[in-house]
């Protein structure tokens, strides 16, 4: 059945913040949806009136578009279907969703967490690194806990799979982006002790 006009209707969420139920004030399930990696509806039950599906964003049922702020996405293609507005700055494919990496998180439509990490903490990064001559220093320390948090938000996601469906693939994986990690944490830990050391060195000389 559809949704009553005037009544109020509750959306339930999944981990990654899609809405899979809308619920009516008595309780009854109205929708239903599950979705693949990609925002693709594999199942759906009950009304179809609901327009707010895949990471809470209003899909056309004319087109199968969901409306991102600034961009219109297909799920069935896994694209946007139309130019990145920063051109070649934001990666040579300028139809590439969440640089195919669907555990990330894409606020408007372009660009995702680890890039809006790198902008808000890159002007705070630590000085005196290998990189400070080409004034690099800031961006590869961003891009390095930017990307420890998109592998860190991946392993939780993949160890909760793995709970409810141990398989020895999904183990691999878990443990390959845990290696990963733990290379980029010393890399990390590399440059704050550079920083460190530069400092005692400009202090003792000029004692």
């Amino acid at each position: 059945m559809g949704p009553i006009a005037g009544s109020v209707v509750t959306c339930a969420y999944d981990a990654n913040g899609n809405i899979t139920e809308y619920v009516s004030g008595g309780g009854e399930i109205l929708s239903h949806c599950d979705y693949s990696a990609f925002g693709r509806e594999l199942i759906k039950t009950g009304s179809d009136d609901f327009t707010h599906r895949f990471s809470t964003k209003p899909l056309c049922h004319k087109t199968g578009m969901l409306e991102y702020q600034l961009r219109k996405y297909n799920p069935w293609c896994g694209r946007w279907i139309n130019r990145d507005a920063i051109e070649e700055d934001g990666g040579v494919n300028l139809y590439l969703y969440l640089s195919n990496n669907s555990f990330d998180i894409d606020f408007l439509g372009c660009a995702s967490v680890g890039e809006w990490i790198m902008t808000l903490i890159g002007p705070a990064a630590p000085s005196g690194t290998a990189e400070a001559a080409s004034g690099l220093e800031s961006l590869g320390m961003a891009k390095l806990v930017a990307t420890r948090y998109q592998l860190t938000l991946q392993i939780t996601l993949l160890q909760a799979e793995y709970e409810q469906c141990p398989n020895p693939e999904l183990e691999n994986r878990i443990k390959e982006l845990e290696r990963q990690v733990s290379a980029i944490q010393q890399a990390i830990n590399n440059i704050v002790n550079g920083d460190a050391t530069s400092k005692k060195k400009r202090v003792r000389g000029g004692k």
